[in-house]
């Protein structure tokens, strides 16, 4: 529901509530006057930059997951108007780049890309997690890719038995992903 901006600016300000709790008002008032707030992009990023005039300086707002927001125009818009706020540290958690987030602003320092190969965990860090090197652990490494969230739930499980099928959490895990990255329609279906 991120990726349409009244959610969006919904959840940055129910979010933004944690710390401030008048945080918000003005655009809370805004959304509920308007029909479309897409149609009022500028009025509502406006609004949220005057209202980050408010954050905690030594707060950080962490948007997850951008990669369900990214593929709206509009939410992208108004994540890129909120990112332009010196009032605001943003953390931007996604499978796809901001398109605001540019080369340019990489190289000036203002955007730190931190990307998969930094995130995959070494072989090192895959052994102590699993224990020790056996056929079971080799196979959750290969099966996992290095990947945290599959070996976390490999070590969970206690390891993926050869020739037994995956936990329940891993294909639930999946499953989970997977739905998220279809379209609408396909999730109507």
């Amino acid at each position: 529901s991120s990726a349409d901006v009244a959610a969006l600016a919904e959840g940055v300000v129910m979010s933004g509530r944690a710390l401030v709790p008048e945080f918000g008002a003005v655009i809370l008032d805004r959304l509920s006057a308007t029909d479309v707030p897409a149609h009022e992009l500028d009025v509502l990023a406006e609004i949220m930059l005057e209202e980050l005039e408010q954050w905690p300086r030594d707060a950080w707002l962490v948007i997850d997951d951008y990669h369900l927001i990214g593929h709206s125009p509009p939410a992208e818009l108004f994540l890129a108007e909120v990112a332009s706020s010196p009032a605001v540290s943003l953390v931007v958690i996604g499978r796809t780049r901001p398109a605001w987030a540019t080369a340019r602003r990489v190289i000036y320092g203002e955007i730190l890309d931190i990307g998969r190969d930094a995130l995959e965990m070494t072989e090192a860090e895959a052994d102590a997690l699993l224990g020790p090197a056996n056929a079971s652990a080799t196979e959750s490494r290969g099966l996992a890719s290095r990947w945290p969230a599959l070996l976390g739930l490999a070590a969970l499980a206690g390891g993926m038995p050869h020739g037994q099928p995956l936990p329940s959490s891993v294909y639930d895990f999946l499953a989970d992903e997977l739905f998220a990255g279809l379209s609408t329609h396909a999730k109507e279906a």
